[in-house]
């Protein structure tokens, strides 16, 4: 059984469903789930993060964005390494999420 990371009451402080992130992103539920089981979502998709962080209340940069992507992909190189799932949050831990408080 995979374990889907679920930051307190939502994904990715974002979301409150899986549902959510399909729709908003514009894509299947297979695509949505898989970020979440990974714990990111793709780069390709930095602008319509940003906005939905922003229209919650949150702040995030290009550069916090940019970092937070850099770590899931240095995390992805240990796993590998470590011959273990990315789902796998309690061997290797997911980096902290880009956003930061509320807006001010």
């Amino acid at each position: 059984m995979y374990k889907l990371q679920i930051m307190d009451k939502r994904y990715f402080e974002l979301w409150a469903t899986i549902g959510e992130i399909e729709n908003a992103y514009g894509v299947n539920y297979v695509t949505a789930w898989s970020w979440c089981r990974r714990g990111e979502i793709p780069r390709a998709y930095d602008l319509l993060t940003t906005k939905f962080a922003r229209a919650q209340g949150l702040r995030v940069s290009a550069k916090s964005l940019d970092l937070w992507h850099r770590q899931h992909k240095q995390r992805r190189v240990e796993c590998r390494k470590l011959g273990i799932d990315v789902s796998d949050i309690d061997a290797v831990p997911m980096p902290d999420l880009p956003f930061k408080g509320a807006a001010k």
